[in-house]
């Protein structure tokens, strides 16, 4: 999603940074002209991040910067296109539609992202309606035997709706209409025939990191399948880039540099309830890549809550995966067989959970021990996957000497396979050769493409296009940095194109923008390009 400098601009001046960051904390005070705050990025109590007249902020103990857009995608967990549209609801700006780019969906809605927003806040007011009603009864009384109290129920602003095939059908047809219900998937369509597509459902609002209900998951009451019902996808509802309670969480998350994450609707509800406000669940599906690094961004360290069967353990295994691979430091809880977060907390109390959390095994040593059951094709096929997926490729150097060491593995032996490209096939027979003999692998044709390597000039270079990728847009097409290094270029001109990167080439943008830090706005380091590269711009920022 792209938008015009001129609207970043007016958002930026519009907004000031000190503003915005006093809606997160209560600590801001004045100092030597600045104010500062406890940083809201690391656990501690000192006031270490500053608040600059020019409207960036910088950490002396973490070194996290950046401007109004870095901290709200920072401390949301969003990115870039999303901080932008908070931010301009919050300063008032209107985002025009010819201005918002192209939508990462390739199928478009007939509907205007208001009208989307507009139909679902209506739904969900029919819902809390129904909830409260007679005809509600049964469903409020289901909750409360669940042991949730009004408090979380209005919080969440959970539903109902009625066993009828045009409760909510007739309810939009005054305001938004049938088309917008049909586009948004509260209405569904069979044979030319519209009707509610939730009926006789406990309904619980699932909402963007902005509070915008953008789909619902339905509960059956009685013995129907599915047991749960969820929202179709939408231009506007990914589930796999979404976590239940994200929009309730995100600030305790951000706060305490951990979440909690658990499968089920009530088991977040309880959670939260039982003074777990950093908890969070998946979408009725398995844990993602997108969500893993959605978490990662906010905070260091997951704590996974899975049942103990079969299934659970399976879900554990790969949910622990992916965090790893994007760098989270992570632990997972397997509960009795035949429990779940909700029912062992309305059991055993907040104290349980507690207990649990202080003996999870931590997520790597997890993924080790059922990897030791499994057969060795298993372990060679998952540990070149767990590699190659790695979100950060510096992280090799500290997974690959406990895996290996751990699973009784040859790193040499690992960095030779990746090296000539042996399949997974020889690698296995390399790890695990056969009794009957010697197997050598021979290496292919062609080697594996040499490592890139970048400069620190061009990493100064680079920097601030790294942290913020619409700078981009202000370097003329014609023009070209004097870069030392090929992979400077070739980072350069993908960040300005959108284009996608390689794993190497993603590893290298990330020692970019952690490697080059100090305390200076990104203001300061585009000014500092223009004197030395002169004034390429005539944007000035």
């Amino acid at each position: 999603m792209k938008f015009s400098n001129s609207q970043i601009d007016e958002i930026r001046n519009k907004l000031n940074l000190e503003e915005v960051i006093s809606e997160y904390t209560e600590g801001l005070k004045p100092q030597s002209g600045n104010m500062v705050c406890p940083c809201l990025f690391h656990q501690e109590t000192q006031p270490s991040m500053h608040i600059y007249p020019d409207g960036h902020f910088y950490c002396f103990g973490c070194q996290e910067n950046g401007d109004v857009f870095s901290f709200i995608q920072k401390i949301e967990g969003i990115g870039f296109p999303q901080a932008v549209e908070m931010l301009a609801k919050k300063a008032g700006v209107k985002l025009h539609p010819d201005q918002e780019g192209k939508r990462s969906s390739k199928k478009k809605s007939s509907v205007s992202k208001e009208v989307f927003y507009e139909t679902l806040r209506k739904s969900a007011d029919l819902f809390i309606k129904n909830l409260h009603a007679s005809h509600g009864s049964h469903a409020y009384k289901y909750l409360k035997e669940r042991g949730l109290s009004d408090e979380i129920i209005a919080s969440f602003e959970l539903g109902f709706a009625q066993e009828s095939w045009s409760s909510l059908k007739k309810h939009l047809t005054a305001s938004v209409g049938v088309p917008a219900g049909i586009e948004s998937r509260v209405l569904s369509v069979k044979q030319e025939r519209v009707f509610d597509t939730f009926r006789n459902r406990l309904m619980f609002p699932i909402k963007d990191v902005a509070g915008r209900t953008v789909a619902f998951g339905g509960r059956a009451l009685e013995d129907e399948e599915p047991k749960y019902l969820n929202s179709s996808e939408s231009p506007f509802f990914k589930k796999s880039k979404l976590l239940y309670g994200m929009d309730q969480a995100r600030k305790a998350i951000a706060l305490e540099n951990e979440a909690i994450v658990s499968e089920g609707y009530v088991d977040v509800l309880s959670l939260h309830q039982f003074g777990f406000s950093n908890s969070v669940g998946v979408l009725g599906t398995a844990f993602t890549k997108e969500q893993a690094q959605i978490l990662s961004n906010l905070c260091d360290s997951l704590l996974f809550i899975f049942d103990g069967d079969a299934a659970g353990r399976r879900a554990a295994f790969k949910a622990t995966s992916l965090a790893l691979q994007a760098g989270s430091n992570c632990r997972v809880v397997l509960l009795p067989e035949g429990e779940d977060a909700d029912s062992s907390l309305q059991k055993y109390g907040a104290q349980f959970m507690y207990r649990a959390r202080g003996s999870a095994p931590d997520g790597l040593s997890f993924c080790l021990e059922m990897l030791k059951r499994g057969a060795p094709k298993r372990v060679i096929e998952w540990l070149k996957q767990f590699m190659a997926n790695l979100r950060d490729y510096r992280l090799r150097a500290f997974y690959l000497p406990q895996i290996v060491n751990e699973l009784n593995l040859s790193e040499e032996e690992f960095r030779r396979w990746e090296e000539y490209g042996i399949s997974s096939t020889e690698a296995e027979r390399i790890a695990f050769p056969a009794p009957s003999g010697d197997v050598c692998a021979s290496p292919p044709e062609e080697p594996a493409p040499a490592p890139l390597d970048i400069s620190d000039q061009d990493l100064e270079i680079l920097w601030g296009f790294a942290v913020q990728p619409t700078y981009c847009a202000h370097i003329p097409k014609d023009f070209s940095f004097p870069f030392s290094s090929q992979a400077g270029e070739i980072i350069f001109n993908k960040l300005k194109d959108g284009a996608t990167f390689t794993a190497q080439e993603e590893g290298l943008l990330e020692r970019c923008r952690t490697l080059y830090r100090g305390p200076k706005s990104l203001h300061d380091w585009f000014s500092g390009l223009r004197a030395t590269f002169g004034d390429f711009s005539s944007n000035h920022m």
